[in-house]
């Protein structure tokens, strides 16, 4: 099941992908090629935002995949994660201890 991000151009390594053969009419591949080079995009990025939204379009706005639902409790999950070990280095670091230390002398002894 594919869970990366519908809405990055930047995809995780995690990402499954599956191989798709399709037969497109020459004159549509061309113009598609033609727009990717004036647009910057790649072949595969212009297809996979039409197929994205191609969904969009037919199950609407508000519309979330079960896929999605679950890609985003994990991004949620990770940001957590990350937050906790961030704070638990940073509670470790000498200038966060330092800065501490000033804060509760400052505390204690107010500037008149």
């Amino acid at each position: 099941m594919d869970t990366s991000d519908p809405n990055s151009k930047k995809e995780s390594k995690e990402t499954e992908y599956r191989k798709v053969i399709v037969n497109i009419p020459k004159p549509l591949l061309d113009t598609l090629d033609l727009v990717c080079e004036m647009k910057f995009y790649t072949r595969k990025e212009a297809i996979k935002q039409s197929m994205r939204d191609f969904i969009k379009t037919e199950m609407g706005e508000d519309w979330t995949s079960p896929v999605m639902v679950e890609y985003e409790k994990k991004l949620v999950s990770d940001a957590m994660v990350g937050l906790a070990e961030g704070l638990a280095q940073a509670s470790q670091s000498t200038i966060v201890k330092k800065a501490q230390q000033e804060q509760q002398a400052q505390q204690r002894y107010p500037p008149l």
